[in-house]
């Protein structure tokens, strides 16, 4: 079953909008390898709130998001899936030796070994980013 909700959101730029999405749905733009980690590694059907509106203004409209949730709201994943879709996109050219992908700044050691792991997860199958 769907579930629809509207959600309100602000990219630093924008002014807040509303968006109704249906849960049920990931967004069709995300990579094959990065959906197969989300389904079967994760065991995720549906995105969150937060992910249904994060997700697709950071991967495909480049824009700065501020989100403030509860914990166990998925902004973990809201951040980390658009920046491994990123990258797939920008490793179809080299990165030169010294160069930096992305820089993930973490509170906790806690948060940083959770992020840590939920990109170990998904670079098991995007071997490109290794």
């Amino acid at each position: 079953m769907s579930s629809v909700k509207s959600i309100k959101s602000k990219a630093l730029t924008d002014t807040p909008v509303t968006k109704t999405v249906n849960l049920m749905e990931w967004p069709t733009f995300l990579d094959e390898k990065i959906m197969d980690s989300i389904k079967n590694d994760f065991k995720f059907e549906s995105m969150t709130p937060v992910q249904s509106v994060v997700i697709p203004i950071f991967a495909q409209q480049y824009k700065d998001v501020v989100v403030e949730a509860v914990t166990g709201s998925g902004k973990t994943l809201a951040y980390v899936i658009p920046l491994l879709e990123i990258l797939i996109k920008r490793c179809k050219k080299k990165f030169n030796k010294h160069d930096i992908a992305a820089l993930i700044v973490s509170p906790t050691r806690e948060l940083a070994k959770q992020i840590y792991d939920h990109v170990e997860i998904f670079l098991k199958k995007i071997t490109s980013l290794r």
